[in-house]
Formats: structure tokens, C-alpha cells, sequence
């Protein structure tokens, strides 16, 4: 199959589809789970100068709505899949602009979305039914120094909170039912911490610096040491019980180990990559054990199993030659209440 990229910026899944923001023009746009066709769905009620990637965070799938996380943006944005419709649902009336956005990450949990933000003060949790919201913790407030620090990457269970906190290499545990809240620096700010993640009691830590992970137990903060094979900056990912490895500088290969550090499965050893691209990770919802992971350079959507831990390949163009010329365009919804297809969208944009 040939074809051009379709250029993943955020992206969720449901039963049917991998729904996804588009990284260069203004479009909402999802790829079918059986027939890998790519369609063009509506575009953001916004005005576009930064285009889409930049005003949202996360998107979060829930029944037949999806929710958009701003970053570059005062609203939450909900998209009816059926009438294909936007609402907008204003967030905090004091929100002022930072250099990091507002909120760059989203998870569900019950039936509020947890907001989590970069260099903004506030992490909320926002109600699915009522679109209600409430503060969790004003981070910010905990140290002086916070003022001018970022959060660079977090982790989450049923139980807790993480955050990864640049440039001091702190990490805050903010206990979700207690409000309790506990501060480590397991490094001091010399350190080279990349990203952050939480497995029953432990936080696991990639340290850039020895190319590692540190395993740090919440309770008692009894620190080991497991090796990894990557040689390059490294992001974590939790997949049940593994975690899955990106290289995030020349994004030549990924991996997914135990928790032990033991790798069980690799992607991407002779990769040689020219530019750069992004990972994007998500489950199937009609199969608890497979991961979708996509890789913007090679455009592949890759099944993996986690029971035997297998993937399949599976590459996803666009089939319209000129898509690829097309650049951060203002484009207009042509149709508000009719169905268009990709094709039809990009052919009658482009001249």
C-alpha cells in the first residue's frame, strides 16, 4: 500500500475506531479498527493560527463522546460521535497563558477526567455527567520555588498521583482519596530524570544520566537500579504490568520489559530514521491484551499482543496524492451536517 503520512498528533480509541487530532491541518479524523480506512470526521471550532496539536493536550474517549484537553486554551471541548457536533465547557475563569500550557495531560478515572497540567498551578478532575469540576491540588502553593517549575512528566494508579517536577527532579505523590502529599528528591536538581512512571507501590524513574531505571518503593524510598538497553533519551509507558520503552531522540526502537527490566518484546533494531516522529500509544477496546502503537515516521499501526507478545504491522497512508502538500491551512468544515470523506476533503482544498 502507498500512499501519503496521515500525520498523528493525540489520539483515543473506541470499539470501532483510532480517532485522532491531525498534526497540520484543522481536522478531527479517525482510522476504522477492521478496514484501516482513514476518513476526515470535522474540523475544531477554533480559531486555528497555532493549529490543533498546540491547543490540546489529550483527548479522552468516553461512550459516545470525546474530550479535549486544552493546553492552549480556556475550554474542554466535547465531541458528539453521532451528531458530530463540538461543545464548549469554559475552565477556570482566572487561567492566564504560560509558556507550557495549560493542562498537557488527561486520564479517565470513574467518571471524571484528571487534568494534569505542565506549568499551570491547578489539577482538576472534570465530571463526564455534569461537566462540573473541582481543584485537586494547587501544586504550585506546596514550595516558592514551584513558581517558576514545570511539570515535566506524571504517572498514575487507582491510589495516586506522581508528578515529575523540572528542573529540581522532585517528585510529588498526592494521594488521591486521603489528600495526603509526600515530596522526594531522589537526585537533586544536577539529576537527568526523562520520565515517571508507577507500579503498585514502586515509581520507576529513567535516569538519562546511566542510562537506567531507577526503582524507588513510595513507602519506605529504598532505591535499585535495573539496566536498560537504550542509548538515548528514554520515555516510559505502563501497559499493565510491562512498560513500554521509546526512544525518544531518533525514535529507532522501542521495547516493552517487565517489571524486572527484562525485555519481552523489541520493535525497530535496524531502523535507521531520517526524521523526527512520534509514538502513539492506545488500547483496543475489543481486546483487553492488544496495544495499538503508531509511529509517524514509518506510518505504521502496530498490533501487539501482550499475551505472547507479537505485534503485527499494519502501514496506513492516505491515498490522495496531494496531501502531503497540504500545510497549516484555516480549513473550513464543507459540509456542517453532511458526511465527507478524506478524499473528498483534501481534493477540494487543494489546488
Amino acid at each position: 500500500m502507498s500512499g501519503k503520512k496521515i500525520y498523528f498528533m493525540y489520539c483515543c480509541c473506541d470499539n470501532n475506531y483510532i480517532w485522532f487530532v491531525h498534526q497540520k491541518i484543522n481536522a478531527l479524523m479517525r482510522i476504522g479498527m477492521t478496514d484501516k480506512h482513514v476518513e476526515y470526521i470535522a474540523n475544531f471550532p477554533i480559531d486555528y493560527a497555532n493549529g490543533a496539536n498546540f491547543y490540546f493536550g489529550a483527548m479522552v474517549d468516553y461512550e459516545e463522546r470525546i474530550f479535549f484537553i486544552p493546553n492552549l486554551y480556556n475550554s474542554i471541548l466535547v465531541f458528539n460521535k453521532a451528531t458530530r457536533e463540538f461543545e464548549n465547557v469554559e475552565l477556570l475563569d482566572n487561567y492566564k497563558k504560560n509558556a507550557y500550557g495549560m493542562f498537557r495531560y488527561g486520564y479517565k478515572s470513574d467518571n471524571c477526567i484528571i487534568c494534569i497540567p505542565s506549568g499551570f498551578s491547578k489539577i482538576i478532575s472534570f465530571d463526564i455527567n455534569s461537566f462540573d469540576y473541582t481543584v485537586l491540588l494547587n501544586w504550585k502553593e506546596l514550595k516558592k520555588e514551584y513558581e517558576v517549575s514545570h511539570i515535566s512528566d506524571f504517572a498514575y494508579n487507582s491510589k495516586t498521583i506522581a508528578l515529575l517536577v523540572k528542573p529540581s527532579n522532585e517528585v510529588i505523590l498526592f494521594n488521591i482519596a486521603t489528600q495526603e502529599i509526600k515530596i522526594i528528591s531522589p537526585y537533586g536538581p544536577e539529576g537527568l530524570i526523562t520520565s515517571i512512571e508507577i507500579l503498585n507501590e514502586n515509581i520507576y524513574l529513567y535516569n538519562e544520566l546511566d542510562k537506567s531505571i531507577d526503582i524507588i518503593n513510595v513507602g519506605n524510598l529504598k532505591k535499585e537500579k535495573i539496566c536498560t538497553e537504550f542509548d538515548d533519551v528514554c520515555y516510559l509507558y505502563r501497559i499493565n504490568d510491562y512498560f513500554l520503552m521509546v526512544d525518544l531522540i531518533y525514535r529507532e526502537q522501542a521495547a516493552i520489559i517487565d517489571e524486572y527490566g527484562k525485555v519481552v518484546w523489541k520493535y525497530g533494531d535496524n531502523l535507521k530514521l531520517e526524521e523526527y516522529s512520534y509514538f502513539h500509544i492506545g488500547y483496543n477496546p475489543n481486546d483487553a491484551v492488544e496495544l495499538i502503537y503508531y509511529n509517524n515516521v514509518s506510518n505504521e499501526l502496530i498490533y501487539i499482543n501482550l499475551d505472547e507478545m507479537k505485534h503485527t504491522s499494519i502501514p496506513v497512508f492516505c491515498e490522495n496524492k496531494e496531501f502531503e502538500s497540504v500545510k497549516r491551512i484555516k480549513a473550513k468544515c464543507l459540509c456542517e451536517d453532511e458526511y465527507i470523506t478524506l478524499n473528498d476533503f483534501i481534493s477540494s482544498i487543494v489546488k
